[in-house]
Parts: C-alpha cells; sequence; structure tokens
C-alpha cells in the first residue's frame, strides 16, 4: 500500500497532514476497517536566507578608540527552512573581507560600505543558498601606512611559488601569502586577483587564513596577516597548465599594496586518453609492387597529456579486424606507420578497415580504438567493354525521320569512374557506313542522322569505340565493338510492270482459241521485301470475261472460247488486236499499285480460219455468235477464201493414198518372209521339239533344262543363258506361230544380244562329232559345225527369230 501526493507540497505552508486511512473488504455485506495517519513534510534546502532589510548602518559612527570585537551592529535575516537549512550564517562578500573594527585616530572620519552575505548552513556546499545586504559603517580614521604583501611558497621558503599537480581536491594549498600593516589596530583585508598573462585566476584561488581566525599575529607593534592560497575548483592541466595571480591587500583606510608577476605550474597527470583529431582515411595505389608506407597514424591521433603520458603505441585489433583486411595490412607499434604486405587490385576490392588499438604509456595506461579506412587508388588497367558485344543486331525501319533512335550500347569499364579511369565515352569508327549515324558520347544511344532507304542499302556495318577518360590522356584505353544495323523494309514503293521484248513483250500472239490456253505472262518488280515484295496482278478490263490473269503468275489465259471474237473496226484483215488492261499490286500495308499498263492479245487470221476450220462454226464467217460478249461493236466478219479450202482439202486426199499404199506394201512384205522361213526350218522344228520337248539335250558343256509346261523351253550354258521356241506342234503354222511368239521374243533380243559377248569365249571348243544326244541316244541330227561358226551364223540372222533359234539348235 502506498500514499502518494496528489499535488506539489511546500513544507513552508503546511509540514504535516492528518488523515484517517479506511480499508474494505469485498465481503457481503462489507466491513471496514480504519487507522489514523500523519504524514509530515521533509524540508529541502528551496528558500534562501532574506535579509530584514537590504541596508544596514550603526546609528553612531565607529570611534577609533572603539575596542577591538565590539559589535558595530547586529544582522538580522531569516531562512523559512527547518534544520540546518534553516540556520543563516553570515559572511562578507568575495569582494570586501573586514575582520573587525580597527582603531583609528580621530583626525577624520571616514566611511566604509561593503556586502555582506547570509547564507543557510546545507552540508552539500554545492546545495547552500545566499543572499546579500549592504554595510555602510562610518570610522574616524587617520592611516597613511598601507599593507604590505609577499607570497611564498606553501612550506614558508620565500619568495616562490609552488605547483600543484592537476586533479588535486578543492583546498589544495599553493602558496602562503603573508600580509604587514604597521598602523596600530589597522584592519586589513586582501583578495585574489587575476594575473597578467594567465587565466581568471579569481575563479581558482581563494584566500584561507592559517590561523582560522581573521586576527592578525604582531610581530613586534606590525600586525601580521598569514594566508594560504587555495584551489576553490578541480584544477585541469589540460584546460589550464598555469595560472598567474595577484593577492590584493588593503587596510581600513582603504591603503593597499599589490604582489603581483606570481604563476601557478599545473603538472600533469595521466587523465585523459589518446583523442582522434579526424578521421582516418588513408590512400593506397593498387599494383603497386614497392610496398611503400602509405600513412602515419600519429598525424591522426593526440593525447592531451604530456611527457611519458601522451606518448602512443599503436596495434591491430585481431579480433576486431576482417582477416583480409589484417593480412593485406600492417602498423608499426611506434610510428604508427601503415604498410601494404601485398600488391593491391582495387577491381578485386577498393576498400579495407582496419581496427587500431592506440594506448599511451601512462599509469594507468589509457586506450581507444580507432577505425582506419583505406581506400585502393585506381589506375588505368582496364579497357572498357561491351556488353553482349558478339551478338549485337540493331534494326531500324526505313524512312524513319531524324534523329531515329536505332539503339544503346552499353559499356562497363572495371576502372574507378570518380577519376576518369572508368567513366565512359562513345564514339563511331569513322567509315563511309558510320556517316549515316551518330552516337551520344555520354549514354551510348546510336541515331541515325538521315532517313533511311533500304531500297538503296539493306545493312551498316561499323565499329563502335568506347573510350575511358584518365587525367591523363596518353593512358587511355579503348573497346570496339562491331555493329550491324539492319534497315527493315516500308511499303514506300508500288510494283512496275516490265515491258522489256521480246523476253517480255507488250503484245501476246493467241494461237490457241480453246479455254485455258496460256498466251503468255507479265511480271511485275517490287524493290522492297517481304509481304511487300510479293505481287498480285489484276485484269482491269476483264468485265467480258475472255481473257484472265493468274494472280500469282501473271500468267494470261483464254477463258472463253475465242471462235466468234469479231474484228475491231481499222484492224488489219491480217489480225484481231484484243486491248489488256493490266496492273500489279503488292500485299504490304498500304497497298500499293502500279499504273495499269495496256497489253494486247493478237489473234492470227489463219489460227482463226483454222479454228473455224476444226469447228465447223459457221459464224465464225456470218452472224454473231450467242455466246460471245464484247464491246467492240459491229465489224465485218472472217473471211476466208475458197482457193484455202480446196488447196487443205488436196493436201488431205494425197496423204491418206499414201497411207493406204504403204499398208499394202507392208503386209506383202511380211507374208514372203513368213514363206521362207517356214521352208528353212521344217527339218529343225521337229528336232528342237523334240528335244524341248522330251527332257535334256547334252552336248559336251551344254545342256537344256526342259519345262514342258512353259511357253519357253530354256536352254543354259554354264555361262549363258539362252530360249527354246514354244514347244513345237507337228502342225506348225508359221504365221500364225510367229505372230503370237515374236513379241516375247523382240523383248528377249537384247539379253540374247548379250549372250553373244559370252559365246565369243568359248569359240576354241568344238562340239563332239555324231551330233547331240538326247537321254544318252542319238537324234540323228548331224553337227559338224564349230561354235565359231554357230556364232557367225548367230549373228547373219537379221531379224533374230525362234525360228532360226531352232534352226541352229
Amino acid at each position: 500500500l502506498f500514499i502518494e501526493a496528489s499535488q506539489r507540497l511546500d513544507r513552508e505552508q503546511q509540514d504535516s497532514y492528518n488523515m484517517t486511512l479506511l480499508a474494505s473488504d469485498h465481503g457481503s455485506p462489507p466491513r471496514t476497517g480504519s487507522i489514523q495517519v500523519q504524514v509530515r513534510v521533509t524540508d529541502v534546502n528551496d528558500n534562501s536566507p532574506e535579509f530584514v532589510k537590504s541596508l544596514f548602518s550603526p546609528k553612531l559612527p565607529i570611534l577609533e578608540t572603539a575596542p577591538v570585537n565590539s559589535v558595530v551592529l547586529t544582522l538580522a535575516a531569516a531562512d523559512k527552512d527547518s534544520g540546518s537549512y534553516g540556520q543563516v550564517i553570515f559572511d562578507f562578500a568575495p569582494e570586501l573581507s573586514v575582520g573587525g573594527a580597527e582603531r583609528r585616530q580621530q583626525q577624520r572620519l571616514a566611511r566604509l560600505q561593503f556586502q555582506v552575505i547570509a547564507r543557510d548552513n546545507s552540508k552539500e556546499v554545492n546545495d547552500r543558498r545566499t543572499s546579500t545586504a549592504t554595510v555602510s559603517v562610518s570610522i574616524s580614521d587617520h592611516n597613511d601606512e598601507p599593507p604590505s604583501v609577499e607570497v611564498c611558497s606553501p612550506t614558508g621558503r620565500c619568495p616562490g611559488v609552488g605547483s600543484v599537480k592537476e586533479g588535486q581536491p578543492v583546498g589544495a594549498r599553493v602558496a602562503m601569502v603573508i600580509v604587514r600593516d604597521p598602523d596600530t589596530n589597522d584592519r586589513v583585508s586582501c583578495a585574489v586577483n587575476d594575473g597578467s598573462g594567465g587565466t581568471a585566476a579569481s575563479s581558482f584561488f581563494e584566500l584561507v587564513s592559517k590561523t582560522g581566525s581573521s586576527e592578525p599575529r604582531m610581530e613586534g607593534s606590525v600586525n601580521v596577516w598569514t594566508y594560504y592560497l587555495a584551489t576553490k575548483l578541480r584544477l585541469d592541466r589540460e584546460q589550464t597548465p598555469k595560472l598567474c595571480f595577484r593577492i590584493l591587500c588593503s587596510d581600513s583606510a582603504g591603503l593597499s599594496s599589490t604582489a603581483h608577476g606570481h604563476c601557478v605550474d599545473i603538472s600533469d597527470i595521466n587523465d585523459n586518453p589518446p583523442i582522434l583529431l579526424r578521421a582516418i582515411q588513408l590512400n593506397a595505389m593498387e599494383e603497386d609492387s614497392s610496398l611503400r608506407p602509405i600513412g602515419r597514424l600519429t598525424d591522426f591521433l593526440t593525447d592531451a597529456d604530456e611527457g611519458v603520458n601522451a606518448k602512443l603505441n599503436f596495434s591491430l585489433d585481431a579480433a576486431a579486424t576482417e582477416p583480409e583486411a589484417g593480412a593485406t595490412f600492417s602498423v608499426d607499434a611506434v610510428s604508427g606507420l601503415v604498410t601494404p604486405l601485398r600488391t593491391l587490385d582495387r577491381e578485386r576490392r577498393s576498400e579495407y578497415l582496419l581496427k587500431v588499438r592506440v594506448s599511451d604509456n601512462g599509469e594507468p595506461a589509457r586506450s581507444v580504438t580507432v577505425d582506419v579506412a583505406i581506400a585502393v587508388l585506381d589506375i588505368n588497367d582496364h579497357a572498357p567493354e561491351f556488353e553482349s558485344c558478339s551478338s549485337i543486331q540493331l534494326r531500324l525501319l526505313e524512312n524513319r525521320p531524324p534523329p531515329a533512335l536505332v539503339g544503346r550500347l552499353t559499356a562497363r569499364d572495371a576502372d574507378w569512374s570518380n577519376n576518369g579511369n572508368g567513366r565512359v565515352q562513345y564514339r563511331l569508327e569513322k567509315s563511309a557506313e558510320s556517316s549515316a549515324f551518330d552516337i551520344d558520347r555520354q549514354t551510348g544511344e546510336i541515331r541515325a542522322v538521315a532517313a533511311l532507304d533500304r531500297e538503296l542499302r539493306s545493312h551498316y556495318s561499323f565499329r563502335v569505340l568506347a573510350e575511358d577518360q584518365p587525367q591523363q590522356r596518353g593512358l587511355q584505353l579503348t573497346g570496339t565493338c562491331h555493329v550491324t544495323i539492319t534497315v527493315d523494309d516500308v511499303n514506300d514503293n508500288a510494283p512496275s510492270l516490265r515491258i522489256d521484248p521480246p523476253e517480255f513483250p507488250a503484245e501476246f500472239v493467241v494461237n490457241q482459241l480453246e479455254p485455258g490456253h496460256r498466251i503468255g505472262h507479265v511480271v511485275a518488280d517490287d524493290p522492297d521485301e517481304g509481304i511487300n515484295q510479293k505481287v498480285v496482278y489484276e485484269l482491269l478490263n476483264s468485265s467480258d470475261q475472255r481473257f484472265g490473269v493468274h494472280s500469282d503468275t501473271g500468267s494470261i489465259l483464254v477463258s472463253q472460247p475465242l471462235h466468234n471474237i469479231r474484228q475491231l473496226p481499222g484492224q488489219s484483215t491480217h489480225s484481231i488486236k484484243l486491248p489488256l488492261s493490266i496492273r500489279a499490286c503488292d500485299l504490304g500495308q498500304p497497298r500499293m499499285c502500279s499504273q495499269p499498263v495496256e497489253y494486247r492479245a493478237e489473234i492470227p487470221a489463219q489460227t482463226a480460219a483454222d479454228a473455224a476450220f476444226r469447228g465447223g462454226d459457221s459464224s465464225l464467217t456470218n452472224g454473231r455468235s450467242p455466246h460471245n460478249v464484247n464491246n467492240y461493236g459491229n465489224g465485218s466478219l472472217l473471211a476466208f477464201s475458197n482457193e484455202s479450202v480446196i488447196i487443205c482439202l488436196v493436201v488431205t486426199l494425197l496423204l491418206l493414198v499414201a497411207a493406204c499404199f504403204a499398208i499394202v506394201c507392208l503386209i506383202v512384205r511380211r507374208r514372203a518372209s513368213a514363206a521362207a522361213l517356214n521352208s528353212r526350218t521344217a527339218a529343225a522344228a521337229g528336232a528342237a521339239g523334240a528335244a524341248c520337248g522330251t527332257g535334256t539335250l547334252q552336248a559336251g558343256r551344254l545342256a537344256t533344262e526342259v519345262d514342258p509346261d512353259s511357253v519357253h523351253a530354256k536352254m543354259i550354258d554354264q555361262q549363258s543363258p539362252y530360249y527354246c521356241p514354244p514347244t513345237y506342234k507337228t502342225n506348225f503354222n508359221v504365221e500364225d506361230d510367229y505372230g503370237a511368239y515374236s513379241s516375247a521374243q523382240q523383248l528377249q533380243h537384247q539379253q540374247q544380244m548379250l549372250q553373244l559377248n559370252k559365246l565369243k569365249h568359248a569359240t576354241s571348243h568344238t562340239l563332239p562329232r555324231g551330233g547331240f544326244s538326247v537321254d544318252g541316244k542319238s537324234a540323228g541330227f548331224p553337227l559338224q559345225q564349230t561354235q565359231q561358226q554357230q556364232l557367225h551364223a548367230m549373228q547373219q540372222r537379221a531379224p533374230f527369230s525362234p525360228y532360226t533359234e531352232a534352226s541352229f539348235v
């Protein structure tokens, strides 16, 4: 349970509070208990003493004969606080210290006015509160001797001033001040003033009575006051290494003297760690194999102390430093020199950070850890490199207005860009092809400086240079890239029809008048490409549907029979000329067409006459064709002369007579040849028929394999085959059998001629006398010719027939 104040308490208004504290439970019915509580407010030193008035003065002047320590007046002041906070202590203001009344001569009345202080008696010096009032005292004095001041060391060595270490507690003795005044019963007040060339010494020192009393001691008839010059503040050598002061003393008559030219040296203690003056940034040159030191850390650090306390030592903090950085650099322990241990490559690593521990040599030693940043300076050792240079293919539509953007190239340089080594600028290598383009030196954008015409040039090829910008122009490095720019086609050209006789005539001769006949073709040229170059052909005057043009090939075809074509008025009777208006169009967007070109289809008069003769169409010579729709109006019919018709009939009749005569001669010749053959082969037919129909015929190395069911009986030599005629009949009919068999034998004739060559190799062998034997029995057919003679007989046959072969067998 806590009791908290609900508002700010002021003890001076109310120092205690009485209250009743109630406690209740949560039962039913609830029960309560109470207790009386008194809260006393503890005092804090929040009020300063207050004088009852601001000016105090005795009613009567002080007589010079007034005894020492006589009361001149009584100061009155009150403090609202309690205890020691409310206890009031009076003192003089620092500017003037007066120890009491002094005996004065009565020759003259003087007034002494000074400030007094009323302070509380708080135990904490810094917590004490004060207030001031003015005291004005009138005295009668005759004083003509100023006091004298002597400054000595704290040990009493005169003259001399001691030294003090910094950091000493308040009240440390710096010097001893001895004040002498020969005036009897005189009062002396002394103060510390600032000395020349020093700091405000009055802020650091104060005079403290050696005896603790303001009363002087007597040395004979001289009043002597002894003070210690003591510190009021804790001294710091780094801020005030030397303090100079003056001691000013004055007596009650205002006569004074000053001791000046005294200085106190503040000796050093190791109370300051090393201080970093500025961030440590060192630069190391890459590719420097000399491994020279790159900087001294003592240039960046200091120690406010002096002597041995300010001497610094350096060491690399291995635990806090990255291993690679620690293995790359070393730090000298005494001089602080930072040295690379190996050659550096900025493109691999451009920065390093070292953690260095810096300590002094004081007791105890003080240290600090600092960051040492090392930047690797760049040298221009890399040329710019283009991205994907091997595959740079750019395209641009023709006729784009300049400056049309073609593309952008990007080159990278691994060097540092801030010094220009890695900053890339572009330019085109001068050539005839690159003159049509320009490149932005900073961005690498390639633009066409003029509208391009693909029909004049479709490809451009040139080199682009990427150059770095080092400060020394002689060290510039260059990267190159070959660029190909293809100019893409737009449909900016219409097709043009060619007319260049004889290959591309303007007139086409119609030799046949039937539909589907091709009378010629037209060709159109389009300098565009792709779909823009694809040409289709159109016949503009195709309403009569007599002609048509193939849209893809340009072939001109007859669409309807032209037997009934009429001659135009004024045309020659030797031919009929029909106009054909044709144009060519491409398939691009937008579609472009050539100007119509007038062609002519010429039908010779003779062609028309022949067509009329073959077709028997009287409409060629009389009347108007009911199937012909034309736009030529009334004209004369084609006229054919009677002489031409008679000549044609006579020629035809002569041809028929000659054909009949030839047929008769052929029949007679064939019958004579058949009769001769029949008489020559009668005997051989029986023997051959027996051989081919009964079995195997053997004669030396020759043998015949007979198949009675086959059409041919094939006689086989070990080297070459021969064929037999069909199985012979006893009632052999030359006409019938020859006609049935000659067709098959003519097909075999070429193969048998090949066999003649093989038979030449067997001419040295002679068939045995006595003829052939069938199944080991004599056939009774004498064969006394050699194989050479047989070959000769075969070669003499003309034409070759199965019956001559049978005769041979």
